[in-house]
């Protein structure tokens, strides 16, 4: 059986049917298009809208999931529900994404952490400009 993204969040933010927890949410993220006839339909899925803890519709970023702002989905979980409610959901969504990274993987290679030739010829610039300073 194969789960969608949106079917898995949901299962995070309730984990069963006996839980109490309900998340009502509607926000925007940054690819949201504010030029379209009706908001549900954005093909960017930047309107996201969760009703009884089900995400409908809308891709999640850092913004939408609690930047510190009282419109993410945390924010909202702690308000309506308790703070317990918002702990323990954090806690299945970093367990989730730790898991999925720890099993799918992520690597960066040499060249992502080498620096350019500009940039090492300016630190070359810069050492050398202290160095000066330092022998005076």
């Amino acid at each position: 059986m194969k789960w969608s993204g949106k079917q898995l969040f949901s299962l995070l933010l309730k984990p069963s049917k006996k839980s109490l927890v309900l998340v009502n949410v509607e926000i925007t993220n940054k690819q949201y298009n504010k030029s379209l006839n009706h908001k549900y339909f954005d093909s960017n899925e930047g309107y996201i809208l969760i009703k009884n803890s089900i995400l409908i519709c809308g891709k999640l970023c850092k913004a939408s999931l609690g930047d510190g702002s009282k419109q993410g989905i945390i924010f909202s979980l702690v308000r309506d529900n308790s703070l317990k409610a918002g702990v323990f959901a954090m806690n299945r969504i970093s367990k989730f994404a730790s898991r999925y990274m720890s099993n799918i993987g992520f690597t960066i290679g040499l060249g992502d952490v080498t620096p350019t030739k500009k940039v090492t010829e300016e630190k070359k610039l810069v050492l050398q400009k202290q160095y000066n300073i330092c022998e005076r």
